[in-house]
């Protein structure tokens, strides 16, 4: 009888464990899901920021080209002619120098 009854506990106690290892199963698998699902939204926003940089970075690559064109045109008595502060520079120093 008392083997009977250790056999029982025994069993019991192996049934109690087995529980805990298929709940603690559960647990570990749930949360290997959210963290696989929050590390693919992680590599879906890098990429997108990543995007957005290359984007930008070929708006400024353009931008650059097109200034270095800008200056490369542009002749000096240009600067000055568009310039609003030395715009009657020129006629000043034409006049000045037919003078001479």
């Amino acid at each position: 009888m008392l083997c009977l009854k250790l056999q029982t506990s025994f069993n019991m106690l192996l049934l109690q464990k087995w529980s805990l290892c298929t709940l603690d199963e559960g647990r570990r698998l749930k949360r290997r899901e959210k963290n696989r699902v929050a590390a693919q939204r992680s590599r879906k926003r890098q990429m997108q920021r990543a995007d957005l940089l290359h984007e930008a970075c070929e708006l400024l690559e353009q931008r650059n080209k097109s200034l270095k064109r800008e200056v490369t045109d542009t002749t000096p008595t240009d600067l000055i002619s568009n310039h609003p502060s030395l715009s009657g520079f020129n006629h000043a120093v034409g006049s000045h120098c037919k003078a001479l």
